[in-house]
């Protein structure tokens, strides 16, 4: 990514306190893993001191590889850090399949204006991508934390890197 995107994702955080992740989401509803389902984004979220939001897709197999050890950090991190899958796949179809092998939230597939807006926002130029952001203000921590925390694990994610 350039200097161009990661300032432009670094700057397109949450406008202050009170502005969550979940405002950053810009959709009111998310999926839920466990029970599968909707839930309301600001109450999924709640709990959550950080929140990673993974650019991904089916057809990309560095994202299907990179899946198994993100939800491992996230075992390791706990409650404080949760996913959400941005999901670019092509068809409905692909999304639950991919969405199927994930324990964390999803933007739902239907919502593709969401998914491109945010994707734009964030200035994200290639998947997989993650961006970590914090959950209370929906600032930008990380732009891309995908290497560090291919690296590094659970301190991948913890280092604040904008």
């Amino acid at each position: 990514a350039s200097r161009k995107s990661y300032a432009a994702c670094a700057s397109a955080g949450g406008a202050g306190v009170g502005h969550g992740a979940f405002e950053l989401l810009g959709t009111e509803w998310l999926l839920q893993a466990a029970p599968r389902g909707r839930v309301r984004a600001a109450e999924a979220l709640a709990g959550a001191r950080t929140v990673g939001l993974l650019f991904a897709a089916m057809w990309c197999w560095p994202a299907r590889h990179f899946a198994p050890t993100l939800a491992r950090v996230r075992r390791e991190l706990g409650a404080g850090f949760e996913v959400v899958l941005v999901s670019l796949d092509e068809d409905q179809e692909a999304f639950d399949k991919f969405y199927g092998t994930m324990p964390w939230l999803a933007l739902p597939f239907a919502d593709r204006e969401a998914a491109r807006r945010l994707g734009e926002r964030l200035s994200v130029e290639y998947i997989p991508a993650l961006v970590v952001v914090s959950a209370a203000s929906g600032v930008v921590l990380q732009c891309d934390a995908r290497l560090a925390v291919l690296k590094d694990g659970a301190k991948g994610v913890l280092a604040r890197k904008v």
